[in-house]
């Protein structure tokens, strides 16, 4: 994917960040689906790695709560988990515990974790003005960031392939391997990034959403899972691979300038 491949040779926090959140999201799908203490404080550490990061990962604690409320809202019967109520409370806050006890472990040797919150306070917080960002989109300069500025970058810069195969795998869910319960656990970080995004101070280009890409890359290979002819099933992901693997190619080295075929590039 040519914006993963751009960011992923800059020294930047975001590559960092989109691998670390989709790593701690699999590793609360993996304790959704077998829940024990072990798998618990697995995911805790991998979300307070991911929390460290980048500021962007806090967006995953709102995401991974209704992933985690949904799949109990759908799971089929009280045996499905094999665990108690007060058992699943007590994994969870042994997960939070190791979550909180990375993030200020971060801040060694002053272990001032206040400094976190001042952090996030200084790039999200009130107090930026006109003028000291501005953002280019279509053509045009804005002094003021625009809500719908990282949904015009994802449509643009993200390989037509992938769109295409998002969208066919969110159209033919339900003859996919994947329950409903699942799909929410995954698409829940995309909306919830782009909903954040759009209340950015500025606007800072595609990296700000680069978290979303492997969550939608997850999402458009579940197309060879189709339930449909194995002609379909076999050619169809075939081709849109090879057309990302050719959009990939002619653009190397310079993914970072990527635009896909409808922006003209």
């Amino acid at each position: 994917e040519p914006n993963l491949l751009a960011h992923s040779r800059l020294a930047v926090w975001d590559m960092l960040c989109t691998a670390t959140m989709f790593i701690a999201a699999y590793a609360v799908w993996s304790w959704l689906k077998t829940p024990t203490l072990r798998r618990a404080i697995h995911a805790g550490a991998a979300l307070g790695i991911s929390l460290i990061s980048k500021y962007t990962a806090l967006v995953l604690l709102p995401a991974l709560l209704i992933g985690v409320v949904i799949h109990e809202r759908y799971k089929e019967s009280a045996e499905e988990t094999g665990l108690r109520f007060k058992e699943r409370i007590m994994q969870i806050s042994w997960g939070l515990g190791v979550t909180s006890l990375v993030v200020v472990l971060s801040y060694l040797p002053q272990l001032n974790v206040t400094e976190y919150f001042r952090g996030l306070a200084q790039i999200y917080g009130p107090g930026i003005g006109p003028n000291v960002y501005l953002t280019y989109l279509l053509g045009q300069v804005y002094d003021h960031p625009l809500k719908s500025y990282y949904l015009f970058t994802f449509l643009m810069k993200t390989p037509l392939p992938l769109i295409i195969a998002f969208l066919l795998a969110l159209t033919f869910r339900n003859r996919c391997s994947l329950q409903n319960k699942d799909w929410l656990f995954i698409l829940a970080p995309v909306i919830l990034m782009f909903a954040a995004a759009a209340f950015d101070p500025y606007n800072i280009c595609n990296r700000r959403i680069l978290p979303v890409y492997p969550f939608v890359i997850l999402c458009a290979s579940q197309i060879v899972n189709l339930n449909s002819r194995p002609l379909v099933r076999r050619v169809l992901p075939g081709l849109l691979a090879a057309w990302m693997m050719i959009a990939a190619v002619h653009t190397y080295p310079h993914h970072i300038s990527y635009f896909n075929e409808a922006a003209g590039g």
